[in-house]
């Protein structure tokens, strides 16, 4: 409806423009009504082959100079053909002196380039409005994803099966619990100090996974054969904090838990460009007290690589029967 309403509202401008010229002209005295159309068309062809291939293949892709030099030009072509096709109709419509005439003639190039300038910039402003608030629109969202997800993160299922085995440690005793305490201690830090933020550096994520792995397989005697590897990355690379949670965090759900369950992570930087993370695990092939999942998870996780990372990731997931693999690469934000 939206749509349909704001083509209409272009056409009814265009017919109430074309009226006007027909009728009254502008600027120049009338050149007949065909050519007073072909006046209004040319307008059109400016405004729109700016909205349809200027403005989005130029402007917004960050060659600036070049959309407005194109647009410039454009403006300056078809103020010269307009006034080419209404020079020999004005002088047969005006008796003055040839040098008045003359003059005349030359300042129509002024007036007209001016008047199609106006044209064009009031439809800019018009798309640069529309652009703003699809950008408000679209940081909304971002603002409501990210909050979602994150929030989705801290899941209780997470914290009170830990608190479990801390429990259970507990009982026995367990020399290694104040370790186990002050790695839950550091994940519930990033969590809620850190996972706010819009970036973070790749070696913080990193140093993440690997506490979030060791509780997670710490909750299972460390049955599950884990093998985590990371490349070097440098401080300066920057990437949206647990953006890989939900994918390991399915891997460690799904795995088998009684000694030969595996969990495969890999971390690759792209020669500081890009990073590759892969995550492969084996699945139970018969488990009727699985809890059904809802794909939730993985649903939040695509919104927030839209919105983080339009047209710029590659997500692929190959879910077999014993095995599920998932690899995403993203370009670093800084």
């Amino acid at each position: 409806m939206k749509r349909f309403t704001e083509i209409a509202a272009h056409i009814l401008f265009w017919v109430l423009t074309g009226w006007f010229f027909v009728k009254y002209s502008f600027i120049r005295p009338t050149i007949g009504v065909q050519r007073e159309l072909l006046s209004v068309l040319m307008i059109m062809g400016i405004i729109y082959l700016n909205y349809f291939l200027l403005f989005p293949q130029l402007y917004k892709k960050g060659r600036q100079a070049i959309y407005w030099i194109a647009s410039l030009a454009l403006v300056i072509l078809i103020t010269i053909i307009e006034v080419r096709i209404a020079d020999p109709i004005v002088r047969k419509q005006l008796f003055i002196e040839e040098a008045l005439l003359n003059q005349y003639i030359n300042s129509l190039y002024f007036f007209i380039g001016l008047r199609q300038l106006g044209f064009l910039l009031f439809f800019l402003l018009l798309l640069f409005y529309r652009e703003a608030k699809k950008v408000q629109r679209l940081e909304r969202e971002k603002f409501m994803v990210e909050a979602n997800y994150l929030k989705s993160r801290i899941t209780p299922h997470f914290l009170y099966n830990v608190l479990n085995s801390i429990y259970a440690d507990a009982i026995v005793q367990d020399k290694k619990l104040p370790n186990y305490i002050l790695q839950l201690s550091k994940l519930l830090h990033y969590y809620v100090d850190e996972s706010h933020q819009e970036r973070v550096t790749v070696r913080e994520e990193i140093a993440f996974y690997q506490q979030y792995t060791e509780m997670e397989n710490k909750r299972f005697d460390n049955k599950v054969k884990l093998s985590f590897y990371a490349d070097t990355f440098p401080e300066r690379l920057l990437i949206p904090p647990l953006i890989f949670e939900p994918l390991i965090g399915n891997a460690f759900k799904y795995v088998p838990k009684q000694g030969d369950g595996f969990v495969e992570i890999h971390f690759e930087n792209r020669n500081n460009q890009e990073l590759f993370f892969s995550c492969v695990n084996n699945k139970w092939t018969q488990q009727p007290t699985q809890e059904k999942t809802t794909g939730i998870g993985l649903k939040n996780l695509k919104t927030r690589l839209d919105l983080l990372y339009p047209n710029q990731y590659q997500l692929q997931i190959d879910d077999q029967e014993s095995q599920y693999s998932v690899t995403l690469v993203i370009p670093f934000l800084g």
